[in-house]
C-alpha cells in the first residue's frame, strides 16, 4: 500500500514535467521510476508501463476555443470532436478502452501464471518427476504474479483517477464504460 501511494505521489508531482515516466519492477519485486527510458534495464524494457506526459493547461478552466493550438479553426463535423476539459471525446472513448484492455490483459497472465503454479505444485504433491525448467518457470511465475498482481492495483487506480477526471469534465457515461 505503501508503494501505490509513493507512486500515486510520485505521479501526481510528474504531471507537471513534460516527460514520459516510465515505470516496472525488478525481479525482486521493486518498483522503479524513470524518466528516459535509457535509464529502464535492458532486461525490462519490454514490460515498462508508460505515462505519456500531457500539456500543462494555462488557465484551470479555459474557455472553449474554436481554435487549435497552431491558430486554425477547429470545424466540428463529428459528435466526437467535441471538447471534454482539454481531450476531444474519441480521447477518452480511446483512453478507457486501452485501459480497460489492458487491465483484463494482466488480469489474463495473473489467471495462467497461477493455473501453471498449481499444475505444478500438484505435480510434486503427486510424486511426479519435475524438470528443472519447470522448477525454474514456477520460480519466475511465483515472481511474476506479485509483480503482475500491482500492476492490476495501479492500473485500477489509475482507471478510478480517470473516471473522476471524467465525471468532472461531463464526459458521457457511454464513453466512459457505465
Amino acid at each position: 500500500m505503501r508503494l501505490l501511494l509513493s507512486l500515486s505521489i510520485v505521479i501526481f508531482f510528474a504531471t507537471v514535467a513534460s516527460a514520459d515516466l516510465y515505470f516496472w519492477q525488478d525481479k525482486d519485486g521493486n518498483a522503479h521510476i524513470a524518466d528516459k527510458i535509457e535509464k529502464v534495464p535492458e532486461e525490462y524494457r519490454d514490460k515498462v508501463r508508460v505515462q505519456k506526459s500531457s500539456e500543462p493547461s494555462v488557465a484551470a478552466n479555459p474557455a472553449p476555443s474554436k481554435e487549435t493550438p497552431s491558430g486554425k479553426t477547429r470545424k466540428k463535423t463529428k459528435a466526437t470532436d467535441e471538447l471534454y476539459g482539454d481531450e476531444p471525446l474519441s480521447w477518452w472513448i480511446k483512453e478507457f478502452k486501452s485501459l480497460r484492455q489492458e487491465i483484463k490483459s494482466v488480469e489474463r497472465e495473473i489467471v495462467s501464471k497461477r493455473q501453471n503454479i498449481e499444475r505444478y505444485k500438484s505435480r510434486l504433491t503427486s510424486g511426479k518427476k519435475v524438470s528443472k525448467s519447470e522448477a525454474e518457470l514456477y520460480e519466475r511465475y511465483e515472481k511474476e504474479v506479485a509483480g503482475d498482481e500491482l500492476r492490476r492495483l495501479a492500473l485500477l487506480d489509475e482507471l478510478d483517477r480517470l473516471l473522476k477526471t471524467a465525471r468532472e469534465e461531463s464526459v458521457p457515461r457511454s464513453a466512459r464504460g457505465e
